[in-house]
């Protein structure tokens, strides 16, 4: 997924292009530009019209940020579980 050398990967984000320099493909690049482009389209429709770019933009981030807190409490909690249910069977495994 990474390559050695950084290149530039043109992006369209809320109608402004951007260039990002990267050392991953450019196909992942362009889709978290769609995600980040599609979770500032869907504020900017939830919002009073007028509401200028920069502050959808940080409502998008507080957006994406509460998934990725939501998924890594996920994860944690899973992973919590499975060391519970390993331990279990290690100590049923022992008596």
């Amino acid at each position: 997924m990474e390559n050695k050398e950084p290149r530039l990967v043109k992006v369209r984000i809320f109608g402004q292009e951007y260039s990002i320099r990267a050392t991953t493909e450019e196909k992942y690049i362009k889709e978290v530009a769609a995600y980040v482009d599609k979770k500032m389209a869907e504020i900017q429709k939830s919002v009073p019209s007028g509401l200028n770019a920069s502050k959808i933009a940080i409502l998008a981030a507080m957006n994406i940020s509460d998934e990725l807190f939501y998924a890594r409490r996920a994860v944690s909690y899973t992973h919590l579980r499975s060391h519970e249910t390993l331990r279990n069977l290690v100590c049923r495994r022992l008596i």
